[in-house]
């Protein structure tokens, strides 16, 4: 029975790294090219080791040797490398069955103690379990045909899963062409398939971005990756980051420097495909990116495993806003608004508070205070965004939608002046209880200096709600705690209304105001016209709002106007 030592690799000799790298850079991977290395003195050509490291490894070569029986008369042929001999054993065909239950831990000498232990944690325990996997692996390399092209394919296979499920960007450059057309190549000859081979083995080093990033701070100290992370991606100040760990502003930048630098010779050395395709996808959402929305779409195209995508998406943030850190990449303009917003909402908001002026957003905070709510046509007339972003602006701006309109979300004590809230706050002390649209009339009177129309119902009654007004029955109830005052005009108006009425005519409200030094004016503007708790119930004749007042009431009042009427000194207008 022979083997070829071309066959054994040197990691059974079980070298120290010192010695293990330097002879596979050197190409003495197996024992039989080391063996003839030091037959031919070509070792000492081997840089990085000197005498003593010589004579280490080839007392590990004669040890192994010896363990093995090795016998110096050996057949070399140049086909089949040095065999060994054994037939002194002069045993048939093994029967694996024998020792396949066996532990792998008993071969460990032929194998090496890191690598058997890397196996067993790989759930390679028994010499069955490696036997099988040898037997597949030497199927596939010696007696399955043309193994580049076997390679090819298999790459090409899960490269273009990887493209239809999303998670490589079929615009990625591949010998001068996209991944996707170059993907549709076939390799005709053996020299073109090597060729092709080489181009795409870089695309398959990394699983996903988790990997990839993995790679790239790789050589950063746990320190140093969370000095970068937090400077980058969480605007932590020299500083700051300097009084935490007691150390000065220019130490803290060295570190930083440091890392940045490990951090740029590591992306030097690979492609960034996974990078550049989650800066595709990100691209590809527009306006509607946002930092979760991101991370949502890396996780459903597979880009970023879920148990590690915070970890992932902080370490991507970071190299995307480093300003100091060359990528040869143009980012994505909504994905660099997305990164730098303070709050995680879509890009289209951003560029919306960016671009729009403050003043046309004043003038939807004004109409909603004054009526109630805005329509989508009105918003749109006074932003000039597209259609489709409005809600998220508005949305973002504090409004919540109702009965298709936009109105308050919820009022804050620090709010601007809300007048409906004081309107209806007047007309609930002084005027109690009242029907539904007699208390839309009031809030109506009191804003129709700047607006002639309400909005809705529906929409006013959610309006009021956020107030604490409620609807019981057809009226109009408050249950918030807030007071409200009426102005001086309006208490003099319904104290003339009390000693008069229930109701009055509009010559009585003015003497009654001149009678008490204030002008007609006081009482045709601020009462007239715009009270919400005086009540018009015709031209020139008002009430108290709510009280129920009786033809005999109004006739009244009547009586008492004609004979003023008759009075050439006196001219009534329309209104009274």
């Amino acid at each position: 029975m022979t083997f070829s030592l071309d066959e054994v690799p040197i990691s059974v000799l079980e070298l120290s790294v010192r010695h293990y790298n330097p002879l596979i850079r050197a190409g003495y991977i197996t024992v039989g090219r080391l063996r003839r290395a030091f037959k031919n003195d070509s070792i000492r050509d081997t840089r990085s080791l000197g005498e003593r490291s010589i004579a280490e490894i080839q007392e590990k070569l004669e040890n192994y040797l010896a363990d093995i029986s090795f016998s110096e008369d050996v057949s070399v042929s140049d086909q089949a490398g040095v065999q060994l001999s054994l037939d002194t054993l002069n045993e048939p065909a093994f029967d694996m069955d024998l020792i396949a239950d066996l532990p792998l831990s008993l071969v460990s000498a032929y194998l090496g103690k890191e690598q058997t232990g890397k196996l067993v944690e790989a759930g390679i325990k028994s010499i069955g379990q490696l036997h099988d996997l040898l037997t597949k692996h030497h199927d596939f390399i010696h007696l399955r045909g043309h193994v580049t092209l076997r390679m090819v394919n298999l790459i090409k296979s899960r490269l273009g899963r990887q493209v239809r499920e999303g998670s490589l960007s079929a615009d990625l450059l591949v010998g001068g062409q996209s991944l996707g057309e170059f993907l549709k190549r076939t390799p005709a000859e053996a020299q073109e398939a090597e060729d092709y081979l080489s181009k795409l083995k870089p695309l398959v080093i990394f699983e996903n971005l988790d990997q990839e990033l993995d790679f790239v701070f790789g050589s950063l100290t746990a320190r140093q990756e969370q000095y970068y992370l937090r400077y980058q991606r969480e605007n932590t100040t020299l500083e700051v980051l300097g009084q935490e760990e007691g150390i000065t502003r220019e130490r803290v930048r060295q570190i930083l420097n440091d890392s940045r630098k490990k951090i740029e010779s590591n992306l030097s050395q690979i492609r960034m495909d996974y990078l550049n395709t989650a800066l595709a996808i990100g691209e590809r959402l527009d306006g509607y990116l946002s930092r979760e929305k991101w991370q949502s779409e890396l996780e459903r195209y597979r880009l970023i495993d879920k148990q590690d995508a915070n970890k992932t998406v902080k370490r991507l943030g970071a190299i995307l806003l480093d300003k100091n850190l060359s990528l040869g990449k143009e980012i994505p303009e909504n994905v660099s608004l997305a990164l730098k917003a303070e709050r995680d909402v879509p890009a289209y908001i951003i560029r919306a508070l960016k671009n729009i002026p403050a003043k046309q957003f004043r003038e939807i905070d004004r109409r909603v205070r004054f009526t109630g709510g805005i329509d989508k046509d009105s918003a749109l007339e006074v932003l000039k965004c597209k259609p489709e972003e409005l809600d998220g602006i508005l949305t973002h701006h504090g409004l919540e939608k109702a009965a298709g309109w936009f109105t308050i979300r919820e009022t804050q004590e620090t709010k601007s002046r809300l007048p409906l809230l004081e309107a209806g706050l007047r007309m609930w002390h002084y005027c109690g209880p009242l029907e539904l649209d007699v208390f839309q009339d009031g809030l109506q009177r009191y804003v129709s200096r700047r607006f002639d129309t309400l909005a809705p119902t529906a929409v006013m009654k959610f309006y009021m709600g956020k107030m604490g007004f409620v609807v019981r029955e057809g009226k109009v109830y408050y249950e918030g705690t807030r007071t409200a005052k009426v102005s001086g005009s309006e208490d003099l108006a319904l104290e003339i209304i009390d000693r008069l009425g229930p109701v009055v005519s509009f010559l009585e409200l003015v003497d009654g105001f001149l009678t008490r030094g204030y002008s007609a004016a006081s009482a045709t503007s601020k009462v007239m016209s715009v009270s919400a708790v005086v009540e018009r119930i015709e031209n020139g004749y008002y009430k108290k709002r709510g009280v129920k007042v009786s033809q005999a009431d109004l006739k009244a009042a009547k009586a008492r106007q004609e004979s003023a009427d008759r009075d050439p000194a006196i001219a009534i207008s329309e209104d009274g």
